[in-house]
């Protein structure tokens, strides 16, 4: 089975993706989108192969996800926001909701999902996170992406490495 790092220069499928990605911390989330695309295109992909559904915040993200999965157009989805600690318990009450709601459309969804989605304490961290290089979370997503489609193709026959 490959790897993330063995994707590259292949040409892949004509599948569609879909990436669906929170407003609020924009400038971070818009990094984790340039990373996904990044991605794609340095596994072999087009950006135009990619459908961006933007939602308000994290926490409509799992909703949107679900509208998605439900038409059945994509070969899997991303999920890609940033959920920042302030001086409230609303960071662990959103992370905890909106983490428990992905997790329950992963498990239950007949499509590969991947989860991009920041949980930090600081902004630093966020931006750390969502850097032009290959620690990208959109960009390691985008790749954990093609390789869970990879292996739900395969079936039981992607045992292994």
């Amino acid at each position: 089975m490959k790897t993330f790092l063995e994707f590259k220069g292949q040409s892949l499928p004509q599948d569609r993706y879909a990436l669906i990605a929170g407003r609020w911390h924009q400038p971070i989330v818009d990094a984790l989108i340039q990373g996904a695309q990044d991605a794609l295109i340095h596994a072999g992909g087009q950006v135009s192969q990619m459908d961006l559904v933007r939602v308000p915040g994290s926490f409509e993200i799992p909703q949107a996800a679900q509208w998605v999965l439900q038409e059945k157009r994509h070969a899997g989805l991303i999920l890609l926001g940033c959920i920042v600690q302030g001086d409230t318990p609303h960071f662990e009450v959103l992370t905890h909701s909106v983490m428990g709601a992905v997790q329950t459309l992963a498990l239950q969804g007949s499509l590969p999902l991947t989860c991009g989605i920041l949980t930090v304490h600081t902004l630093e961290q966020a931006e750390a996170r969502a850097r032009k290089d290959k620690n990208n979370k959109g960009w390691e997503a985008m790749f954990a992406l093609l390789e869970m489609i990879q292996v739900k193709r395969n079936g039981s026959s992607a045992h292994g490495n």
